[in-house]
């Protein structure tokens, strides 16, 4: 999966592993989701899209059910 800098929307060079990234390019610091769980990266995706097509009250609810199955996962807060 790739994974956009959530301040200038570049490609974030995520290893394995990693749960935190700096933007090499605005050098902004931000958490990344643990996707050790095929069901995690599909809500994921899923709220990704629908934020980047502004429909935020639908990717607030698929936030929500992250959160809900993985309450541990500090980018869905």
């Amino acid at each position: 999966m790739v994974f956009s800098c959530q301040m200038c929307g570049a490609s974030l060079n995520v290893q394995s592993g990693m749960r935190i990234c700096k933007c090499e390019y605005c050098d902004s610091v931000q958490t990344v989701p643990d996707l050790s769980s095929e069901k995690k990266l599909q809500l994921f995706n899923k709220a990704n899209s629908l934020r980047f097509a502004c429909d935020f009250d639908r990717a607030s609810d698929v936030y929500r059910d992250i959160v809900n199955d993985f309450p541990e996962e500090a980018e869905a807060y």
